[in-house]
């Protein structure tokens, strides 16, 4: 692509053939804003190419994308698709941006902004479903564009990596009662699962809750489908958890991350958790120290996601040498009839 000014973009957003699909894949690799941009003190510039790469296999799996030109050359673009798991369980359209991307070179504001103007009046139209985008928050740019266009900031989200190479610097491990349940070797045993899904998932502190258009109960009921799905192994691979006279005090479940494991990067993703309702305290700390210190599977890395509200994960995660934050995003919604 030529090199190009910062600039406004000449023409509006447009779907567009697989040239410009094409040069959205070549932006991803010069994304000054790549989510995984913590990869590349490990290994030079991977985070470029593992965006290039999730970018090509979105498109190739069918995700839409919209663009914006200044003449024959692309400024930007969007890949966005459906997520109909969740439309059915809010019984309203519902889709999701997989990546925003600009040119350098150009005026990334305005850039992002067109694009999600374009896209309001794609998916759902008058019919009042949803589209969710998470930006980075070193992103002022793309943030202005974002709320100009009628996103609205839901939640701030951290990302927290442990990496086992530094566990030496960590205090002395002592996590009593801390076990590992690995799905490979089979499911939970039949009483433990009968506990753990027994109990009601005590989030509300999230981007569902707090979208005023969103049924409470129904986000409640989506923790509580999501906490027995991994319960039965699917989306995790392995289960941390607390034992204590009998009684379960937390849990949590974790994925291997196989976008990044042809880089030669082994990451475990958390998939779900949470300390259940009149647990006795403690559970934190010991599950911090064990947790940073054990390999889980064959990892090196494992990655904790959370609400930066939520102040007794952040409180358990920070405390450790070996954990570093590498992430900080918005969560942001726009209502596709609320124009």
């Amino acid at each position: 692509m030529s090199e190009m000014k910062p600039t406004q973009p000449t023409q509006p957003a447009t779907a567009e053939d697989n040239a410009a699909r094409e040069s959205l894949i070549e932006l991803a690799g010069n994304d000054g804003f790549a989510p995984m941009r913590w990869l590349d003190r490990f290994s030079k510039e991977v985070s470029l190419s593992v965006r290039s790469d999730q970018v090509r296999e979105a498109i190739r799996s069918g995700s839409r994308t919209l663009v914006v030109r200044e003449g024959r050359d692309v400024l930007g673009g969007i890949v966005w698709r459906a997520v109909p798991d969740l439309a059915e369980h809010f019984d309203v359209p519902v889709h999701e941006v997989v990546a925003v991307l600009a040119d350098p070179a150009a005026d990334r504001h305005p850039v992002v902004a067109d694009l999600l103007g374009a896209l309001r009046s794609e998916p759902a139209g008058d019919s009042g479903g949803f589209v969710m985008l998470r930006i980075e928050a070193d992103d002022v740019a793309g943030l202005a564009g974002a709320t100009d266009a009628g996103f609205r900031l839901l939640s701030t989200s951290f990302s927290l990596v442990n990496d086992l190479e530094r566990r030496h610097l960590n205090p002395a491990h002592d996590a009593p009662g801390m076990s590992i349940h690995r799905f490979a070797d089979g499911p939970l045993p039949d009483g433990m699962y009968s506990v753990l899904r027994s109990a009601p998932t005590p989030l509300v502190d999230d981007h569902y809750h707090a979208d005023p258009r969103l049924d409470n109960k129904r986000c409640d009921a989506l923790y509580d489908r999501k906490r027995e799905r991994v319960l039965a192994g699917i989306g995790a691979d392995v289960m941390v958890y607390r034992e204590i006279e009998g009684t379960i005090t937390g849990f949590g479940t974790f994925k291997r991350a196989t976008d990044v494991e042809p880089y030669g990067i082994a990451l475990l993703d958390g998939s779900f958790g949470y300390r259940p309702p009149g647990a006795p305290a403690g559970h934190g700390g010991a599950a911090a120290a064990f947790m940073c210190n054990e390999s889980l599977l064959d990892n090196r890395f494992v990655e904790w996601d959370t609400q930066a509200t939520n102040y007794g994960m952040v409180n358990m995660l920070t405390g450790r040498p070996s954990i570093r934050l590498v992430r900080s995003s918005y969560i942001l919604r726009c209502w596709t009839d609320k124009l």
